[in-house]
């Protein structure tokens, strides 16, 4: 069995606040699911996420 965590953090639609930045980067979280649409969850969150790694 694959003993994996899931963390489920939320945010606001056009940003990424410093708190949860450094909860990413602290946990060294690799793999991040973003659910919801573009209208939901902003191009910039995506890019904000994707250059934390």
């Amino acid at each position: 069995m694959n003993n994996k965590q899931v963390d489920s953090i939320s945010y606001e639609k056009n940003s990424v606040s410093s708190y949860i930045k450094n909860y990413i980067t602290n946990k060294n979280i690799t793999n991040i699911i973003i659910v919801g649409e573009e209208n939901s969850v902003s191009k910039n969150v995506e890019n904000e996420l994707r250059n934390l790694n």
